[in-house]
């Protein structure tokens, strides 16, 4: 599945219509409490711990980190849980940076660098061994789902990038002030 803006903004209207009271307790009968939001699977963990006699077993599959991992991914709000606190009830919007006045896009760097000292030949072996992985469907799927662009770099091209990177995120900090003279 390809996320798209539209799912962004449907989560985003569903977290902002949330309240305080829009969280479950789990975990409490086995003394190790957490505040997670309100959906059918952490509803689910509530009925099964007010049943009696719980354990982390009878919950598990419910609570398990690659089930939330779908909330994320597939944009399913009731695909598993993920923590939430009461003060989501203050959250009324979820502004862009576009709307709040500034217009950037930010890039976030995915690369793989050897150590120092590396032979040209196992420089070689690496850069041909990732090479393969961009050309395998689970790699272009991976690239196409995440919205990311499949640009593959090495050596001169690649310092040159990192060069130019590193320029323009010195001079956005400089002019948000987070860069201190």
């Amino acid at each position: 599945m390809v996320r798209t803006w539209d799912d962004e903004a449907a989560e985003s209207a569903q977290l902002v219509a949330n309240d305080e009271r829009g969280t479950n307790l789990i975990f409490r009968t086995m003394h190790n409490t957490a505040r997670v939001a309100k959906n059918a699977i952490s509803d689910e963990v509530v009925a099964i711990e007010k049943r009696g006699n719980a354990t982390f077993a009878d919950v598990k599959d419910l609570v398990a980190g690659t089930r939330g991992a779908g909330v994320l991914d597939a944009g399913e709000m009731d695909a598993g849980i993920w923590s939430a606190g009461q003060t989501q009830g203050l959250i009324h919007d979820i502004p862009t940076c576009k709307d709040q006045g500034v217009d950037v896009q930010y890039l976030m760097l995915r690369a793989m660098f050897l150590p120092g000292k590396v032979t040209p030949e196992e420089t070689a072996f690496y850069v041909n061994l990732f090479k393969k992985v961009t050309e395998t469907a689970e790699y272009k799927d991976y690239m196409e789902k995440q919205a990311l662009k499949p640009i593959f770099l090495t050596g001169k091209d690649m310092l040159k990038f990192l060069e130019e990177d590193e320029a323009v995120n010195k001079s956005l900090m400089t002019e948000a002030g987070f860069v201190a003279n």
